[in-house]
Parts: structure tokens; C-alpha cells; sequence
């Protein structure tokens, strides 16, 4: 039995009568039939569309069996029209082509489709789900609508978790507005609470890829943006490299960074479908909170990985700035592994985005170690050491240099330097001479509270030549961390010069010289005393005058009584003159400080202290240090008075210095009666205009006598004592206008004596 209009044709497939015998039949058309006839708006719509052709004997009456109806044709009488709202029997997802599949139980208008009217959640009863807003579909009016997702909805679907990652949390509604049938009726609603599960379900097996990423170098963030959604909670940082080249010569991988959550921020309407309960659960604003998928995710760098990209300059311009990872970088919503990039790939993927450093490096903090000579700069952003100006370096004892009472800038010399690499923590070793001066300064970086530092801009520069943020005297920096000085001074050298009756020391740091104490100090013939002195032998250790026998000499060691200061500045070097009577004892015994190879020096503990009061440590008669220049005595003695006693038959010779008594001559000493033996005087007079000048001399009646021996009764010393012979004694009183008092008593002598 067909049915049909003037050009369309439907055979129809089954059906049942539903009435009893009666010159009226009803027939209950099958669903196949009846949708088909619902799919076409050009049948069955009107009576002038729809006709209905009876085969022959399609059906008989009651008489018998052989009265069968003549075939005809007819046009319908009557059309009551589609008023049945369509229904959505059903749904599949197929994530991997991004499709939606709808299913409804009679034929619906694709052209009335409307994707606002889905709604996709995780459960029958949910709070997690996503409305759809640009869907397609472009399938033709029927039971099934095939509906392709946006990309955007397709990764907003992945974004939130435990939605559509199986049949298990795949679930539909829907609103009337998602589509009409072929007569214009909406579709039923499905409401949240009855949402309809999928069916059929295919996972996502796509390859996530990086699609480009941006990096500022200046604040250290990185953007990367995927063809798909990624779950962020995957993500590990450490997995990826930087390098300055595309042969990753030159990398440095990344060991942490901070995700910024806010491109994993999901927002959307509420879920709830319109009418009666669409409102029970509320603004999704207030449920969707932070979730752990997205397209895009970014990071900040750590600061230490920061700094040690700019150590090596790289990513420090756009076109030495290249990315690659490994696959275990992120995953998808469905564990899926990022494709990688790497090197030996070739698919190094350029940088898109890029900003510069163009921030200026400030000083965070310093430290100075007094006792190790050290300056600890810390600075927010790696520097570079090369470009390092110690000399726009101060200090001072206030943080207002109007307030400051002592200050300091180092001097530029090689010794005051640094031996780091780039790092955003330089340690500068100050050179002895700059912290000998700083010692001087007895206000000056003693403590923590006298410790403050200013910086001009150009002490040092970032990788990108951005110059520091000064630091202004009139708001010095104040230490972090102050080491004072704890070490006691050390001993570096000293000389003996003879000649000018004076010791110079040289310590390693600034001594206070005022606390200084001259018999602290002992001179010595050799290193240790131990190895020429037997124990149990006996010596003094104040004065040395013990005779103790050494290769001939008389002491082996001499400690000073006193000394006078040549000046009382705080130095490394303190020079002293000795006492005349320590000089004279020292030259007096030629075993001892003739040269460097017996000089040798020994200080007794607390001998002097260094600028923070620590006492130079003791230096043994075991361990004694070793001159390194002994100018020995080349001034001539000087004899400065003499006394002649003729009843005691002595004559005593005082010099200005110890002399050696074994080069005593008594026969060069001549006894005279005037200070000098002959007077010479001059006459000028006129000869044929021109004045001539004759010199005359004459001797005297100086009476005088030259001695013929004697008896030198003491040994090397500044004062000689001379036996007279009875020789000389009979002769010398035998004159009477000869040493008979002392204006007539006078000595002389050859430098032979």
C-alpha cells in the first residue's frame, strides 16, 4: 500500500489495524514508516500533498473472500498534523574526532539545531559539565544529528576534570531550544538529574604538541601553547631545556618553577537546563573553581635558573633563544605524552614571543669579613664580573654620609678582585693594602653598627648591560653580616739595620703600635736555640750576658730592654730605633746579627695586637724567624770622652758604640797639651797690582807624647779601659805641662787605633 504525493513515493513497510471490522479501517503505521513520512514536509502535510494508492485484493469484504478491492488511488480527506515534541533517545562521543552522535525518536530539522541547548556533564546528577556554545553539525534532517564540537569546546571538555573520559562520565541534557522536528516541535527536555549516559564512547588518542611559546627574560615567564588541552597537574619543568643555539650546544635545563594557575581558571553558566529546577545547583562561577587542564600554561622561572640562563647568556637575545623537552613533559586528559622536541629531532620549535631584560640589577645585600678579607655583594639578577669597578665601592660609618665621622673607597689595584663566574652573588677579595687602610680607621667597620655601603652605578652591570640601581651615602646600605677580625697578626718579615741602630717588622694586617711592648721581643744566633744548646745548658734569656760558649761567641741571644718609636701611625710596618745600650750589646758580640744568616727573631706572646685587639701569637726559641736584610754597622765609632786616672794608672776611652777591643792600638793615642799640634795662618799682599796670599805653618811649643803600649783590661765594648805601661806613666808625669789637669790634657789619635 503506497503512499505518496505527485513526486514522492513510500511503499509502506508495515502496521497494524487497530479497530474492529468495519467499513472504516485504522492502521497504526510502523515507526520506519511513520518517520519517514515525518522527514519529508512535502507529504503528508496537507490533503493536496498526501494521496494513498490500494493495490488490487489489499483487502476484502465480508461476505467472501473473493470480493477484493480494485486498486485505486486517493486523496486524503483529512490531515491532523505532527504535534509530538521529538525525543533524544540516546547519544555517543567520539573524542578523538571531536563528534557528538544524537540520537532522537523521530526525524529532526538540522537547520534548527542549536548547540546551546546541550549540556555535557560527568554523571546523571552533576555539577561538572560544559554547555556547548559553537557546535556544528552537518547532518541532514533524520533520527541522528552528527555534531562536531569547536576546538575550543573540545579542549573547554578536556579542561575539566572526570568529564567524558569514559562512558562512565559521559552523560547528556538538553533544552527545548536544542532542536525541532520536521513540524516545528521542540524537543523534550532532559533535565539535569535525568541526564542520559552515553552509549558509546571513544577516548581521545591524539598526540598533544606544542604549538609555539613566549618567554620574558625580564621577569622570568613562559607561556606555552598546545594544539589541545594538557593536564597541567603533569607537568614537569625540569624536563625542559634551554639552549642559545639550535644545536644545544650551548643548554641549561630548568630544575623547578611556580605554575600560574590562572590560564586553568574555568568559568561558564550555570548548568542547570531552563524551567522548573535549573537553578538548583547554583552559579557555576561559584563551583567551577581551579581546574587542572588547559591549552596554555605558564610558569615562572626560578630565580636561581633565571640567573643561571643569563650566566650563560642564554635566551639573552630573541634569536639565541631555543626550546626543547622530552615526552614525559605533560600529558593530556587521557595520560597522553607530549610529542617531544629535541635536538637531534631538528624540530626545535622558535621562540614566538620574546621580551628582554631590561631591568636594572639592584644590590640586595652585602657582607664583609674583616677576617677574611671579603666583600659579599648579593644582587637580585645575575651580574657580570668582568665589569666589576671596585673602586665605586664605599664605606662608611653611617648610613647618612653627612653623619659619618670615617669613610672609605677602595682602591683600584689588581689584588682587590673577583674570581667568580656571572652569579648574582659576587665575593670580592679585598687586597691587603685596601684592608689595611680600612683597619686604620678605628670608627670604621668594627661592628655592625658602623658597617654601611653606597654604590655608584657603575660598580657592576647584568648580562644585558642594564647598570646597577645606585646605592646613595646619604642612604647607605647597611651589612648583613659582619665578620670582625679574628686572627691574631702574623709576623711577615723584618730587617736589622745596624747602621741606623733601628728593626723594622712587617706583619700581614695593621698592628696597633701603641700596643706594642719592646722586651717582648728576643734576638736569636740561629733558628732554634734547641739545636746548638745541649739541655741542661744554662742562658739568659733577658739579656743574654750569661757566658755560654758557641763557636766562640758569648751569647747565643739577646732580649731588648727598651725602644723608641719612630712614629706611632697604625701600619703593617712598625719600625722602632733600640736603645743604645741594646745596640751597643748586640754589636758587641759578632756571632750574633752580623747578617741574615744569625739574625733571627722571637716575639713572647701578647708582644702586640692587631687593630681588633687580638695578640700576635708567640713565635718559640724553636721556630724563631729569619731576617730577611741585615744592614750591618758601617759608622765609623766615635770617641766621645775620656778620663785619665795616674793613680789608678787607667785610661778610659768612651765611643759611641761598642768597638772591638782586639783592634785596640795603644801606640796610635798621642797625650798633648793643646787641642791641636801646629797653627797654620795666611798673609795677602799688593805685588804689581794684583794681591798674592802666602800660607804659613809653624810648630808650636804644644807639648805631647805618644803612648808605647799598655794593657787592655776588658773586652769588646763601648768603653775601654787601658793599663798604662810604667813606661809611658814615669815619662808622662815626668812633664809637667802635660795632663798634669785638664786644660792641658788632650788626646788624639789615627783612625788606626
Amino acid at each position: 500500500m503506497p503512499l505518496h504525493d505527485e513526486g514522492l513515493f513510500r511503499r509502506l513497510t508495515g502496521g497494524r489495524v487497530i479497530n474492529d471490522n468495519s467499513h472504516i479501517l485504522t492502521l497504526q503505521l510502523s515507526n520506519d514508516d511513520k518517520n519517514f513520512i515525518k522527514l519529508y514536509t512535502d507529504i503528508g502535510t496537507f490533503t493536496n500533498n498526501t494521496y494513498l494508492t490500494i493495490e488490487d485484493n489489499s483487502v476484502y469484504d465480508l461476505s467472501s473472500s473473493s470480493n477484493g478491492l480494485n486498486g485505486s488511488s486517493i486523496m486524503a480527506s483529512l490531515i491532523i498534523p505532527d504535534r509530538t515534541d521529538p525525543r533524544l533517545i540516546g547519544f555517543a562521543v567520539n573524542l578523538n574526532a571531536g563528534r557528538l552522535t544524537l540520537t532522537f525518536n523521530e526525524p529532526v530539522n538540522s537547520d534548527t539545531f542549536n548547540p546551546v541547548g546541550i549540556t555535557l556533564q560527568n554523571s546523571q546528577r552533576s555539577r561538572t559539565g560544559i554547555r556547548l556554545s559553537n557546535a556544528t553539525t552537518h547532518s541532514s534532517n533524520g533520527l541522528m544529528l552528527v555534531v562536531s564540537l569547536t576546538e575550543m569546546e573540545l579542549n573547554e571538555i578536556k579542561r575539566i576534570d572526570a568529564l567524558l573520559i569514559s562512558i562512565e562520565t559521559s552523560f547528556i541534557t538538553g533544552t527545548a531550544e536544542l532542536v525541532r522536528d520536521m513540524n516545528g516541535n521542540s524537543v523534550v527536555p532532559v533535565r539535569n538529574g535525568f541526564a542520559i549516559q552515553a552509549n558509546g564512547f571513544i577516548p581521545d588518542s591524539n598526540i598533544p604538541s606544542l604549538l609555539r611559546y613566549s618567554l620574558d627574560m625580564d621577569i622570568g615567564f613562559v607561556t606555552l601553547y598546545f594544539n589541545e588541552t594538557v593536564n597541567i597537574s603533569s607537568f614537569d619543568c625540569t624536563e625542559l631545556t634551554l639552549s642559545s643555539d639550535s644545536n644545544c650546544n650551548n643548554s641549561y635545563q630548568l630544575t623547578g618553577c611556580t605554575i600560574d594557575e590562572s590560564n586553568a581558571r574555568y568559568s561558564s553558566e550555570d548548568i542547570g537546563t531552563s524551567g522548573s529546577g535549573s537553578t538548583d545547583y547554583g552559579s557555576a562561577a561559584k563551583w567551577m573553581t581551579v581546574y587542572h587542564y588547559a591549552t596554555e600554561l605558564s610558569f615562572n622561572i626560578t630565580h636561581e635558573d633565571l640567573n643561571q640562563l643569563k650566566a650563560l647568556r642564554i635566551a639573552d637575545e630573541v634569536f639565541n633563544t631555543y626550546l626543547t623537552f622530552t615526552n614525559i613533559t605533560i600529558q593530556d586528559q587521557s595520560d597522553i605524552s607530549v610529542m617531544p622536541i629535541s635536538c637531534s629531532m631538528g624540530e626545535i620549535i622558535d621562540i614566538s614571543d620574546y621580551t628582554s631584560d631590561t631591568t636594572k640589577p639592584r644590590i640586595r645585600s652585602f657582607d664583609l669579613s674583616i677576617n677574611d678579607f671579603s666583600l659579599v655583594l648579593s644582587f637580585s639578577e645575575t651580574v657580570d664580573p668582568e665589569m666589576l669597578r671596585v673602586s665605586e665601592i664605599s664605606f662608611q660609618n653611617d648610613p647618612n654620609i653627612t653623619e659619618a665621622t670615617q669613610q672609605y673607597t677602595l682602591n683600584l689595584d689588581p689584588l682587590t678582585s673577583t674570581l667568580d663566574s656571572p652569579t648574582d652573588t659576587l665575593t670580592i677579595n679585598i687586597s691587603p693594602d685596601n684592608m689595611n687602610e680600612i683597619k686604620k680607621l678605628t670608627e670604621l667597620a668594627v661592628s655592625n653598627f658602623t658597617t654601611y655601603l653606597s654604590l655608584t652605578e657603575r660598580v657592576i652591570q647584568d648580562m644585558k648591560g642594564n647598570k646597577l640601581v645606585p646605592v646613595s651615602p646619604t642612604s647607605a646600605l647597611s651589612v648583613r653580616r659582619f665578620y670582625p677580625d679574628i686572627t691574631p697578626p702574623v709576623l711577615y718579615n723584618f730587617s736589622l739595620d745596624l747602621n741606623q741602630g733601628q728593626v723594622s717588622l712587617t706583619f700581614d694586617e695593621t698592628v696597633l703600635v701603641g700596643s706594642f711592648y719592646f722586651t717582648g721581643l728576643t734576638f736569636q744566633v740561629v733558628q732554634s736555640l734547641s739545636s746548638i744548646i745541649g739541655s741542661g745548658a744554662e742562658f739568659n734569656i733577658s739579656n743574654g750576658t750569661n757566658e755560654t760558649l758557641y763557636d766562640n761567641c758569648t751569647i747565643l741571644q739577646y732580649t731588648l730592654t727598651n725602644g723608641n718609636w719612630t712614629n706611632l701611625n697604625n701600619t703593617p710596618i712598625f719600625t722602632f730605633n733600640l736603645t743604645s745600650f741594646d745596640l751597643n750589646n748586640i754589636k758587641r758580640e759578632l756571632c750574633l746579627a752580623t747578617s741574615i744568616t744569625n739574625t733571627y727573631l722571637r716575639f713572647s706572646s701578647g708582644t702586640i695586637q692587631d687593630m681588633n685587639e687580638n695578640e700576635l701569637v708567640e713565635i718559640s726559641q724553636e721556630d724563631a724567624s729569619q731576617a730577611y736584610l741585615v744592614i750591618p754597622d758601617r759608622t765609623q765609632p766615635q770617641l766621645v770622652s775620656f778620663e785619665l786616672n795616674l793613680t789608678s794608672e787607667i785610661l778610659t776611652l768612651t765611643f759611641d758604640e761598642t768597638v772591638l777591643a782586639s783592634s785596640f792600638d795603644p801606640t796610635e793615642l798621642i797625650f798633648q797639651s793643646q787641642p791641636v799640634l801646629n797653627i797654620s795662618y795666611n798673609e795677602t799682599m799688593e805685588y804689581n797690582g794684583t794681591n798674592i796670599t802666602t800660607f804659613y805653618s809653624y810648630d808650636t811649643m804644644v807639648t805631647n807624647y805618644t803612648l808605647t803600649g799598655g794593657t787592655l783590661l776588658n773586652s769588646d765594648n763601648p768603653i775601654l779601659y787601658l793599663k798604662l805601661s810604667k813606661t809611658d806613666l814615669d815619662n808622662v808625669k815626668a812633664i809637667t805641662d802635660l795632663v798634669s789637669d785638664s786644660t792641658n790634657a788632650y788626646i788624639s789619635f789615627s783612625e788606626m787605633l
